[in-house]
């Protein structure tokens, strides 16, 4: 069976770019595209004058408002459409994303400010603590066309993971591949700052991360090429500039630990999922990250042992 790619729809302008977004991966990647519209149930009221009667058709009014929500969006007869229950949108999804085997799970963010801040808000956050599959952030002016796919690389697993993500997907949507890799380099306590010491510091800092970014294209899978930058100062920050031009989609690892992987955003990740300009899809650690379903990527483990 073909992966599925869960976007969680809400009628706003970034759930519709989500949605959008999702199906342009998921027609180069052969994926079906799910939209989900959570909806909490009635509580129930119990004690005197409590009537299951009218709960029942409170519960029934509620659902009817999220399958009317489902009506705005314009997609594809093929995009699937389902008004699904849960405690809160992140936890609806989340529940949602396990019980399909999701290859992806895509939101919507928005933007504020002259900056384009994107705030994530607590739906995406709270998906990424323990998400089963990439988690995709889309902001409401996103482009649908994906012709560069940026990653965030420093040389760790999650990274490295990331990476693995982006290259399949550049691949098999014929996009540029760009490696960006932040240094921040250290030079002997008291000369920090001065000038042919952190030059120095900072030329060597760039070469060592180059050549490490430079083994690890050589070590993706059909020679795929991608380019290699750079940039010196804080990651989040630094890559995040990078990325504003020229950029379609930022991929980025995060870390995962414990029995339900819940995801430890640390400062890059957090920083690039709430401020890039960009969508960013980031990599949980230890999650099931392949564009292939998870019975095909089993598979291929059994027939490559």
């Amino acid at each position: 069976m073909p992966p599925v790619f869960i976007a969680g729809f809400d009628g706003s302008p970034a759930s519709m770019a989500a949605v959008r977004f999702a199906r342009g991966l998921a027609e180069a990647t052969g994926a079906d595209v799910l939209a989900a519209t959570v909806f909490s149930p009635a509580p129930l009221v119990p004690g005197k004058g409590a009537s299951a009667m009218a709960d029942a058709e409170l519960d029934q009014a509620i659902r009817e408002a999220a399958e009317h929500t489902l009506v705005q969006l314009h997609e594809p007869e093929h995009v699937q459409r389902r008004a699904i229950p849960g405690r809160s949108a992140a936890q609806g999804l989340h529940e949602l994303a396990e019980r399909e085997e999701a290859g992806l799970i895509a939101v919507g963010a928005t933007h504020h400010g002259t900056a384009g801040r994107i705030v994530l808000g607590s739906v995406g956050h709270r998906l990424l603590h323990g998400a089963p599959c990439p988690v995709l952030v889309v902001p409401a002016d996103a482009s649908d066309t994906v012709r560069t796919i940026a990653v965030a690389f420093d040389g760790e697993v999650e990274s490295r993971a990331a990476l693995r993500f982006a290259s399949d997907l550049a691949r098999r949507l014929e996009a540029r591949l760009v490696l960006i890799a932040a240094v921040q380099p250290s030079v002997p306590y008291g000369l920090a700052g001065t000038g042919p010491l952190q030059v120095d510091a900072e030329e060597a800092a760039k070469e060592h991360s180059r050549r490490e970014c430079e083994e690890a294209i050589a070590d993706l899978p059909g020679g795929l090429e991608a380019d290699v930058r750079v940039v010196v100062g804080p990651p989040g920050t630094s890559i995040a500039d990078a990325a504003r031009e020229g950029t379609d989609l930022l991929v980025t690892g995060s870390r995962a630990y414990g029995p339900l992987k819940a995801v430890v955003l640390g400062s890059t990740s957090g920083h690039l999922a709430d401020h890039a300009a960009c969508p960013v899809l980031i990599v949980p650690r230890g999650a099931h990250a392949t564009l292939d379903s998870p019975e095909a990527a089993a598979a291929g483990d059994v027939s490559a042992d």
